[in-house]
């Protein structure tokens, strides 16, 4: 990236591409910080998660545990549907004026929960966090899949010692997944809460400008 590689170089042909996120030639903090965001964001998520394991999970499963197809492919419908509406939620966040959310990939608290904290944490961050509860719930339909096709769909003689490696790999993936993505689920949900309803599961105490937000609830540990 430009500020890392060279900090005091000008590439006027930025502005014409990034408009005035690369104004001069030299990209904004904000914009530099959105950038790596969905850089992240797309390429866990989108890509390795859905793009690598959903894609040849899909396809090997049913080869190598000699299935006809998976357990369900009204699941498998609805989890492409969802991921595919999570993409364009994402992607469209790219084409906000204010531009995408810019909290890092991780999208920690308060940066993420506190609207004025950054003009990335605004409808960017809204976008996000729709697109990844959306992701999730795709993931958590496919993952369900995948556990029920390889438990109840081998062929006979196929038993789960003789599983190959690849299955193997696929079925405890599936299995963390499913464990995990819930959490992630509430925690999109409750950080939405924090951002529009008042709440403050994320935002105990506080302070913008000398004061404290007007937020009650949360965890307090002092």
């Amino acid at each position: 990236m430009q500020h890392a590689g060279y900090p005091d170089a000008s590439f006027p042909w930025l502005e014409s591409i990034l408009g005035h996120w690369a104004k001069g030639g030299h990209i904004s903090a904000e914009a530099f910080y959105a950038m790596i965001t969905m850089h992240g964001t797309i390429l866990i998520f989108f890509v390795l998660t859905a793009g690598l394991s959903g894609t040849f999970s899909n396809l090997l499963i049913p080869l190598q545990v000699g299935a006809r197809d998976m357990a369900s492919p009204f699941l498998n419908m609805l989890s492409y549907w969802f991921f595919f509406l999570s993409s364009i939620v994402m992607m469209s966040s790219l084409f906000v004026q204010i531009g995408p959310a810019s909290g890092g990939w991780t999208a920690y608290p308060p940066l993420s929960a506190l609207g004025d904290a950054s003009i990335g944490s605004k409808i960017g961050m809204d976008l996000w966090l729709a697109s990844m509860a959306l992701f999730v719930v795709s993931q958590l339909l496919a993952g369900i899949n995948y556990i029920t096709t390889i438990v109840n769909m081998r062929t006979k003689g196929m038993q789960m010692n003789r599983l190959p490696l690849t299955m193997c790999g696929f079925f405890f993936t599936a299995i963390l997944g499913v464990l995990s993505f819930p959490v992630l689920l509430a925690g999109f949900i409750l950080l939405l809460m924090d951002r529009h309803a008042g709440t403050s599961f994320y935002l105990s105490e506080i302070f913008i400008g000398g004061r404290i937000l007007p937020n009650e609830g949360g965890i307090n540990y002092s």
